[in-house]
Parts: structure tokens; sequence; C-alpha cells
């Protein structure tokens, strides 16, 4: 079973009802070609894009970071539309 990689199993979303409104998230979102260097060449344009939607305010960002098959971001989000709506769109 060599090169063969283990199945990712989905996890819920859902954001606990203890949590407050404002709290910031640790988000990790993978390119759809796990494994290569897919993220590298547009890198300044996925933290352009961050920045962007910090500004106009769609989330409230602390950090990005973008490696070579997925990037990180260090998040807050309104209310509404929310984290699921917010990262899913």
């Amino acid at each position: 079973m060599s090169g063969s990689r283990p199945t990712r199993r989905r996890l819920p979303h859902d954001i606990p009802s203890w949590v407050p409104d404002g709290e910031f998230y640790f988000l990790t979102i993978c390119a759809r070609e796990r494994g290569e260097s897919v993220l590298m060449e547009p890198a300044g344009r996925l933290v352009e894009s961050a920045l962007f939607y910090d500004q106009i305010p769609r989330w409230f960002l602390h950090l990005v970071a973008v490696m070579p098959d997925h990037l990180h971001l260090l998040a807050a989000f309104p209310a509404t539309p929310g984290l699921r709506t917010t990262v899913s769109a």
C-alpha cells in the first residue's frame, strides 16, 4: 500500500451554542490536489484576497499562512452570515 493516502474523515463544522459571537477560529482549508504544491504560485493572490475580505469586513483576520497544498486562517466571523456560509462561499 505504499503511496496510498488514508481517507480523511469529514468532521462536523457546527459551532457549539456555548461559543460566543466574535470568537477566533483556527481553520485549515485544503486544496483538492493534496500532496502537490498547487498553492505556491497563487499564494500572493490568496493573501491579497484574505486581506481584502478583512477590509470589507467579511471576516476579521488575525493570521493567514499559505502552505503548498493547504492554508491556515486564524479569523473571527460576523454572526451573519456566519463562519459556515462565509467559508463555503
